[in-house]
């Protein structure tokens, strides 16, 4: 969520019920932003387990995959599905033959005589007044208020190799519990307790995937988690650095945060891959500092506006990200580009190099994000994932990556830094130093939806789960006697 936000406190391990204002007291968005939270948290879980991690109601069993006569192709019908808790809408039948529909990202080519798992991939986007443009009142003049919200759904083919068989999902599953447990141990060694009851959740999930496998049940479930792998990335925030000055009456200068303003920084990774490979990049005001784009010419970008103040402007030398709707909901990442001059007369700027493709059609919602970390040329604008050392973004704020694994373009991690403290807010391990985090977002949810197998005579195995109603109309029967 890159919005202009303090904080975000809402945490499931607290239980809390609800937010009380009091009288006479500073209200803050964060205040009404976890109430919102907690109650969209309650829903989401009672939904959940009632449904389980899938399913449709049977009057309205929405995303029926069928097979199209101009093929390789699909149909997918409409109707509405649940995923862990969120509500899935399709209200009308859409077709995959070519990748270019929006809730078909990706250059997935369908071939003849080859097998696949069509599947949703659900996740919350958030929304800008740029992106969503009838959330703002235009009776104001020009601030923006709130912003949303959204729940994106989309729906992909994975191939599957002549080998994704049953045995070949139980060996991957078995390996992905295992190391689901190793994350579980740290989690519970570090005192992360919200990590503990996602991690938990996904154990249960898969090891009841395993016991269906067992007993002789062919499960979609499972053959989609075993070819979905979960993220392994941890991040260590800190501003206070435990080390005993030479002088004891000397403070030293990287001891603390020592910014003049509270702030929220992001953490953000850019370049997906291994540690050797990855680049992260961050801002210290949540991503939320953006640039509606009026028109692009080559490296000159038009601008609706240059920033309300000084604070949230463009100059020279800062690193931007030209998005826009495409480029989110693929969950891809911009390449960052450098601002070389500002023409704030004509609200304009020149970069470094012509945005790839963004800017051209203005219906995409195009703008340029800031982003605040002092890159190079020789970087391409990010910075360089460097596991188990600690990295300086500004301040006396550090962090340190670590995990072991891949990292993945968009997974991001939320620090709070405040001046009364001169410290982030970051959870403690078991021996007192910053806890090892997984990223806060974005959280994807996956559901099957069938197996699709392309030649003279395509054929598709249904992988939805189906609600039936719990309640039952009474009729009268032929004597008008209830029953």
């Amino acid at each position: 969520m890159k919005g202009d936000f303090t904080r975000d406190t809402f945490n499931p391990v607290h239980q809390f019920t609800r937010v009380l204002m009091q009288q006479g007291r500073v209200q803050l968005d964060a205040d009404s932003n976890e109430q919102v939270a907690i109650f969209w948290h309650y829903l989401r879980a009672l939904a959940a387990d009632l449904i389980g991690p899938h399913g449709g109601p049977a009057h309205d069993l929405g995303f029926a995959i069928e097979p199209v006569e101009d093929g390789p192709g699909f149909s997918v019908g409409p109707g509405r599905y649940y995923v862990n808790g969120l509500l899935c809408e399709n209200r009308e039948t859409v077709t995959y033959v070519n990748p270019s529909h929006c809730i078909f990202p990706g250059e997935v080519i369908l071939e003849e005589g080859r097998r696949y798992l069509v599947y949703l991939d659900v996740w919350e986007r958030h929304l800008n007044h740029i992106e969503a443009p009838p959330i703002r009142e235009v009776a104001l003049g020009g601030p923006d208020t709130a912003s949303r919200a959204q729940v994106v759904w989309q729906v992909r083919p994975l191939l599957l190799e002549e080998d994704d068989g049953n045995g070949d999902s139980e060996a991957r599953l078995r390996e992905q519990l295992e190391m689901l447990y190793q994350q579980l141990a740290r989690a519970r060694a570090t005192g992360d307790e919200a990590a503990v009851i996602e991690l938990s959740r996904r154990i249960a999930e898969i090891e009841a995937e395993l016991q269906a496998l067992e007993n002789g049940n062919s499960s979609c479930g499972a053959l989609l988690r075993a070819l979905l792998p979960t993220t392994k990335a941890r991040l260590r925030a800190r501003a206070r650095v435990a080390q005993k000055p030479e002088d004891p009456c000397t403070i030293p200068p990287q001891a603390s945060y020592r910014g003049a303003e509270n702030q929220l920084y992001r953490v953000e990774i850019h370049r997906p891959g291994s540690a050797e490979n990855a680049t992260f990049k961050w801002s210290r005001d949540n991503g939320s500092v953006v640039f509606p784009i009026l028109a692009v010419s080559g490296q000159t970008v038009s601008l609706a506006h240059l920033g309300r103040d000084g604070r949230f402007t463009l100059k020279e030398g800062d690193w931007v990200e030209a998005i826009d709707d495409d480029y989110t909901l693929e969950g891809r990442s911009s390449d960052l580009l450098r601002v070389e001059k500002v023409f704030r007369e004509e609200q304009k700027v020149l970069l470094s190099a012509a945005p790839h493709k963004v800017g051209r059609d203005l219906s995409r919602y195009p703008f340029l994000r800031r982003w605040d970390q002092p890159g190079t040329e020789n970087t391409g604008g990010a910075l360089p994932v460097q596991e188990r050392e600690w990295l300086a973004l500004e301040d006396g704020v550090q962090v340190r990556f670590g995990g072991d694994g891949d990292y993945r373009s968009g997974d991001y991690w939320l620090i709070p830094a405040r001046t009364v403290t001169g410290d982030v807010e970051w959870p403690l391990d078991a021996e007192g130093g910053p806890a090892a985090r997984s990223p806060h977002g974005i959280q994807h949810y996956y559901a099957p939806l069938a197996i699709i197998t392309f030649g003279e005579a395509a054929s598709v195995a249904d992988c939805r789960c189906v609600i039936e109603p719990v309640a039952r109309c009474r009729r009268d029967d032929d004597n008008g006697n209830g029953r």
